[in-house]
């Protein structure tokens, strides 16, 4: 039925649209570039979506998982050369994510060499910069909001009046426009009275997470003693949640004191919450930004409209906990 309904919905042709050939579905191809590595369980999740849908709409979906960020813009920029020398390998529609403005710019020259762009994951706010026609992302203010609500009906505030809490906010993208705009979103939400800490780690390696986490959590020369300003820790992916959880169980961290909150949901993820391991989550319904921006880049390749829905799609977070 929400198929039916967004395939009925067409707008009239885009002027960035007018030379977009009308396709058959079956030869439809779109081309995805999504910044993660084959291992980031919410690429992966949002990968399978799109693949599912990709299939059940009879469209052909190429996908590519790209870490490094120069590689990804290499990549982007190569689409927009094959597409302007007519070679055979430019894609029928891009989706593809927008981490920082220099993969916004990228895919603003294959928007205006006509290949049509639908926005994924990350990226809302440089979409119109980057000419894309549709976004499905999560909403990044709400999920500082939550997140907000969450670490204040949870933290205990220190007695001693001298001593501010402290939330660990545990980065594991620093450089992603989505993870700026989710810090100082929340710094607005938590206000004067309650401090972020950054910890900025290298997914690539575990055991100096481990290391990190615990160095932020004790108190120096401590062992085993957390630091009376902690009040709560945020990982703001899954990728390092695994050698958090190592940490968090190798100091006897208290849940009820020190409670943990991760972004985005995974396996890994709900099974730390039904085995108590972290607090709560944030769910950002990754299974309907790969589905849904498949659909939209399968209709505007095939039929050269766009669907009547609004240009940023934010998928709605939700809170889950045990």
């Amino acid at each position: 039925m929400f198929l039916s309904l967004i395939t009925l919905g067409l707008a009239s042709a885009l002027p960035s649209l007018e030379n977009v050939a009308c396709l058959r579905r079956q030869d439809v191809r779109i081309q995805a570039i999504v910044q993660g590595s084959i291992n980031d369980p919410i690429v992966e999740q949002i990968r399978r979506s799109a693949d599912q849908m990709a299939r059940g709409m009879k469209v052909q979906l190429e996908w590519e998982s790209i870490a490094d960020l120069a590689i990804m813009e290499s990549r982007i920029e190569q689409i927009k050369n094959h597409k302007i020398a007519n070679k055979p390998e430019a894609p029928d529609a891009l989706i593809v994510s927008i981490p920082s403005q220099e993969i916004a710019a990228a895919v603003k020259q294959v928007a205006d060499a006509e290949i049509p762009v639908i926005g994924v994951n990350s990226g809302a706010s440089l979409m119109k910069e980057a000419g894309i026609i549709n976004m499905v992302a999560p909403d990044n203010k709400l999920i500082a909001e939550l997140l907000a609500q969450q670490i204040k009906k949870r933290i205990q505030i220190p007695q001693s009046s001298s001593i501010i809490p402290k939330v660990l906010l545990v980065e594991e993208e620093p450089q992603n426009v989505d993870s700026e705009i989710r810090r100082q979103s929340l710094e607005i939400e938590l206000g004067s009275e309650i401090q972020i800490e950054r910890l900025i780690v290298d997914v690539a390696s575990p055991d100096r997470i481990i290391a990190d986490l615990k160095e932020k959590i004790q108190r120096p020369e401590q062992d085993g003693i957390v630091r009376p300003e902690l009040a709560a820790i945020v990982l703001s992916g899954n990728k390092a949640l695994e050698p958090a959880i190592r940490a968090i169980q190798e100091l006897e961290l208290d849940l009820a004191q020190i409670p943990v909150g991760v972004i985005d949901s995974s396996a890994i993820a709900y099974d730390a919450i039904e085995n108590e391991q972290i607090s709560f989550l944030i769910a950002n319904q990754q299974y309907l930004q790969g589905s849904l921006s498949t659909i939209i880049a399968a209709i505007v390749a095939s039929t050269g409209k766009a669907p009547i829905m609004p240009e940023a799609m934010l998928t709605e977070p939700k809170v889950i906990d045990k």
